[in-house]
């Protein structure tokens, strides 16, 4: 396998964080304290300067187990449209500082009011928890959106990751539940089945982040649930037609790349209009190094921006 420079970089980076015992096994990091998880977020090194004009407010909205934290981004100038977007981080890390550059970045370069879900984190608060706060920060920003200078109807789901599993489940349960669906889907190497069963595990693993770990940590996630359930694997649903069109990143030598990839292919086989774009040379979580791979990182945000805005 021949490995690209930013991949390379990144890779080596890995490998000897973990071997220095500054890269903990996933078990490990499931018993760090919730706090410590929920800050979780890139290297400032690793990040590229922020775009101007965007403003963000922290507030808290009901939720059905109390409230939920969300955070807004207002662009200078409003396209009318909205974005739900949930953060990655394996179920159990990360919050607002995960992908606080990527929606800076998404609401200037679109115009779209962003709003970023701060959902409970397993295994403190195992499945449903964190879909719940989703679903509700979804109906919270649709009853307020006009308020917002935002349709409605405009307004779409994504997510990287964990969180692009939170962000199809979200679109497979208000379909089955006959209640309104983001208008479109964004899902960016995205974590589909729960049973960490597809090639690529093999393939492309790499310590801390190993099948045998991973498995481990979704079954503490489901809480005893059947990780073959669409809301907490996706990929299983027996069919995927009526969702929203969607566009699906992965990564070439990702863990989770046939997982994005299955996906994209059973969506366009039910009907459901999908673009899959797979970005070479790329490992998981690659959006969150912009600074090591601009141009990977820009394009990748150009396509999303593409998705949104057509």
């Amino acid at each position: 396998m021949t490995l690209t420079p930013p991949h390379r970089t990144i890779r080596a980076l890995t490998r000897l964080a973990h071997r220095l015992g500054r890269m903990p096994t996933l078990d490990d990091f499931a018993a760090r304290p919730l706090a410590q998880r929920a800050a979780e977020q890139p290297p400032r090194w690793s990040l590229l300067a922020a775009p101007a004009g965007v403003e963000t407010e922290d507030l808290a909205v009901p939720a059905r187990d109390g409230k939920v934290p969300i955070r807004v981004y207002r662009p200078a100038g409003l396209s009318g449209r909205g974005l739900l977007y949930l953060h990655g981080g394996g179920f159990m890390a990360g919050g607002f500082g995960a992908c606080h550059h990527i929606l800076l970045d998404l609401a200037s370069r679109t115009g779209d009011v962003v709003v970023s879900v701060e959902y409970r984190l397993a295994p403190d608060h195992p499945f449903p928890a964190g879909l719940d706060d989703c679903e509700d920060a979804l109906d919270w920003y649709l009853a307020q959106a006009p308020q917002m200078g935002v349709d409605p109807a405009r307004i779409a789901a994504g997510g990287d990751s964990a969180g692009g599993n939170l962000a199809a489940a979200l679109c497979l349960r208000r379909r089955d539940a006959g209640r309104a669906q983001p208008a479109k889907q964004v899902i960016i190497y995205p974590m589909l089945d729960l049973t960490c069963a597809r090639e690529s595990w093999v393939s492309e693993a790499a310590p801390p982040l190993t099948r045998t770990g991973a498995a481990q940590v979704m079954l503490s996630y489901a809480d005893g649930r059947d990780v073959t359930s669409p809301e907490l694997s996706p990929l299983f649903a027996e069919d995927l037609g009526g969702l929203p069109p969607a566009l699906v990143v992965t990564a070439q030598h990702d863990t989770l790349r046939d997982d994005g990839n299955e996906y994209a292919a059973k969506l366009r086989d039910a009907g459901t209009p999908v673009r899959l774009v797979e970005y070479p040379g790329m490992p998981h979580g690659f959006l969150s190094l912009p600074r090591l791979n601009p141009k990977q990182y820009d394009a990748c945000l150009l396509a999303v921006v593409d998705h949104l805005t057509s």
